[in-house]
């Protein structure tokens, strides 16, 4: 037994060296929110002209952005024309549920959440809630192995509060070579530790509501959940609604085929008119919670 674990031990260094030889090392830094605040750029906001009308802030990834589509056919904008009200596009490619807590925490959106009446999260799937320790995508993902920051994370203190996480090793931790290792690590090896993605989604989407209700205690979140079945994760989704975070399962909206190449793009992303589709049924759902 000594033997195996002391030839595996070599060959996870061997394996570590050799990495480090094969990708340059960088200079990386903590998470910047300030940097990400100032450099991220986010679709134009919506129905600015009902200016009478509670808004609707939108936050997630490249669901929520809508990448891939024209402005005026994002999720967002359709969703302004259909209920009559501004709405604000908070989606980003690559972003999770850590990067909207960062957003509400700037205060940089104060105005707009005070003047709100709904937040829509976007949440393609839960196996997603990986995005919540490393980056997402491919391994080999050169924006995010070559990230001059830390893909941002959340952990809990001493307190039991999030808070995000930084760390003194940013050379390690920020070299390609670990940031590959340990997305492996998380995604393949760790994936059944506590807490369990189901627990730490509710975590973070727990203190999503909280930091809103800071600003705007009357403000709703409401998640919308694209390709996941209510009976996939009955527990996430009861423990959810008991912390007073409303969903609304695409699932039971429709039972058109969403994998059609009418409503999926060629990177898998929703279409316009799977938008169009989904927005009068979404509207429905919204003016009933």
């Amino acid at each position: 037994m000594k033997k195996i674990f002391s030839i595996l031990a070599v060959a996870v260094i061997v394996f570590l060296l050799c990495f480090y030889v094969i990708f340059p090392s960088i200079n990386v830094k903590n998470f910047s929110i300030e940097n990400y605040i100032k450099t991220t750029q986010y679709r134009e906001p919506s129905g600015l002209d009902y200016k009478n009308k509670k808004s609707i802030i939108i936050f997630g990834c490249g669901y929520a952005e809508g990448l891939g589509l024209n402005d005026n056919r994002t999720f967002a904008a359709q969703l302004s024309d259909y209920m009559k009200r501004p709405v604000y596009n908070r989606g980003k490619g690559g972003d999770y549920i850590q990067h909207a807590i960062i957003q509400v925490q700037s205060h940089q959106l104060d105005d707009i959440i005070k003047n709100s009446e709904y937040v829509i999260y976007v949440l393609p799937v839960i196996k997603d809630s990986f995005r919540l320790s490393v980056y997402p995508g491919p391994y080999f993902d050169k924006y995010f192995i070559y990230n001059k920051y830390l893909y941002p994370k959340f952990i809990l203190n001493k307190d039991n509060e999030l808070q995000l996480y930084t760390t003194k090793h940013t050379f390690i931790e920020g070299h390609p070579a670990y940031r590959i290792f340990n997305k492996y690590l998380v995604e393949k090896i760790k994936k059944d530790t506590t807490p369990s993605i189901e627990e730490n989604t509710l975590i973070h989407f727990d203190k999503l509501n909280k930091e809103l209700k800071k600003i705007n205690p009357n403000i709703k979140l409401v998640v919308l959940v694209y390709w996941d079945l209510y009976n996939g994760y009955p527990v996430l989704f009861k423990n959810m609604e008991e912390k007073g975070i409303k969903l609304i399962s695409v699932s039971d909206l429709t039972k058109e085929n969403l994998n059609d190449s009418k409503y999926r793009s060629d990177i898998g992303h929703p279409t316009e008119e799977a938008w169009k589709l989904l927005v009068p049924y979404i509207a429905k759902e919204l003016k009933q919670k």
